[in-house]
């Protein structure tokens, strides 16, 4: 197969066929030296998908109060990882902030890890929460 057509199979072939190709390339694309693939595998390998998300749910509760205190942090919960506007699906905990920001520019203590406890981390910006107008009228159908 040519180099431009593993590249239209590394676009078209979703997360994992993007996986696959980058790691075959010896690209690492997890952290602490381990591919997302092994990551991924490991996981899958690990857990059920009713036991990984309650898993993602605990880690969540564990770290929640430590990620509101970090800078433009405005919601945690649990989701599914966002790449490129579409959801992929892998469970992650989705950290809410006003805005992103580089890291280089945060204070350390304020920066977002990437994973927790093996957990993927997706970081999302929905701008500054406001309250709902009292005098707006609800329609409840």
């Amino acid at each position: 197969m040519g180099t431009s057509q593993k590249r239209s199979t590394q676009i078209s072939g979703g997360r994992r066929g993007c996986r696959r190709w980058l790691g075959a390339l010896g690209i690492g694309l997890g952290s602490r030296g381990r591919s997302a693939e092994d990551s991924e595998r490991r996981r899958e390998e690990r857990f059920t998908p009713e036991e990984l998300m309650d898993q993602v749910r605990r880690v969540r509760r564990t770290y929640e109060e430590e990620l509101m205190g970090k800078a433009n942090v405005v919601g945690v919960g649990v989701g599914l990882r966002e790449r490129e506007g579409e959801l992929t699906d892998e469970p992650v905990i989705v950290v809410s902030v006003t805005r992103k920001v580089v890291s280089s520019m945060l204070d350390p203590d304020d920066t977002i890890p990437e994973e927790l406890e093996g957990v993927a981390v997706d970081v999302r910006p929905m701008g500054e929460p406001r309250a709902l107008d009292a005098s707006v009228r609800r329609c409840d159908g």
